[in-house]
């Protein structure tokens, strides 16, 4: 999850930074002034995508470590005196969150959910 929030940002960059550099060539080529570039990038729309991405790369990494930090203090500190049954809620809620956001949620994206049929 963590690698498709930062691929996400590198694009956001790349693209940020290849309308940079195309704007400057426009800009060089009819000898304009470089604080032109307002008018060839959308500023305000830029940061706010920008913003917006690191703002979630941000938010999703504090969640993961308090959940993950939640989960090593409920099953790892005196880990044999812990019930066998709290130990199997909590692995069948791992395995099934895992198998719905690899499985369920991006399979979304192709066409094999339009060729199952409902029961």
């Amino acid at each position: 999850m963590g690698s498709a929030y930062l691929y996400n940002c590198i694009n956001c960059f790349e693209l940020l930074g290849a309308a940079v550099i195309m704007s400057i060539i426009k800009i060089m080529g009819s000898d304009g002034n470089m604080a032109e570039i307002e008018n060839y990038i959308n500023v305000q729309k830029a940061t706010e995508i920008v913003i917006g991405i690191l703002l979630s790369v941000l938010v999703a990494f504090s969640i993961g470590a308090i959940i993950q930090w939640l989960s090593r203090l409920v099953l790892t500190f005196d880990f044999e005196s812990k019930s066998i049954l709290l130990n199997s809620i909590f692995g069948s809620l791992s395995f099934t969150s895992i198998i719905n956001f690899i499985l369920i949620k991006g399979i979304k994206g192709t066409p094999i959910p339009q060729r199952v049929t409902p029961l």
